[in-house]
């Protein structure tokens, strides 16, 4: 079951699963549960650096045939197993932020804020995302990606429904 909005806050995906929430934290928070699930369709997923803790930072690559991009998400508060927040940058190799590299005129900054609730055995998994530090242009780009955003969010949301199954 999957729920969306979009507002001013960003987007807020809603996806109830069938694990109990610590199952769900740790396909989060474990490296090798988290390359399997993360990536979007087609790619493959490698990580780099994964030191979970508020000032801690994950680096991953995501890989495709004749295409990559890196990523990099600061922790900002780890409450195990409830609720994660974290910005989000695309970086080069070194872990370096840098554009988009799909989009230049995307923001330079993503915040998630990740929350997890267990109900009779069920998991809830709310993600909001929304442009942080951005510029109104940038925020108006990042309105615009809403629906390729929701695709990529739901394959990833699927490959973690299998993986938790």
């Amino acid at each position: 079951m999957a729920n969306e909005k979009n507002n001013s806050d960003g987007l807020t995906l809603t996806r109830v699963l069938n694990a109990s929430r610590e199952t769900v934290y740790r396909a989060f928070t474990d490296p090798a549960q988290f390359v399997q699930w993360w990536p979007p369709k087609d790619f493959e997923n490698k990580v780099f650096s994964f030191d979970l803790k508020q000032g801690g930072y994950c680096h991953f690559g995501m890989f495709m045939k004749d295409f990559s991009m890196y990523a990099r998400f600061d922790f900002i508060e780890i409450v195990p197993p409830e609720k994660i927040i974290f910005t989000s940058v695309f970086t080069n190799e070194h872990a370096e932020p840098v554009r988009n590299p799909m989009d230049a005129g995307w923001p330079m900054e993503m915040l998630h804020v990740l929350l997890l609730s267990e109900e009779k055995g069920k998991t809830t998994l709310t993600l909001n995302v929304s442009a942080h530090n951005a510029t109104e242009a940038e925020k108006a780009v990042f309105a615009e990606g809403f629906d390729s955003m929701r695709g990529g969010y739901g394959s990833s949301f699927d490959e973690l429904e299998k993986l938790i199954s």
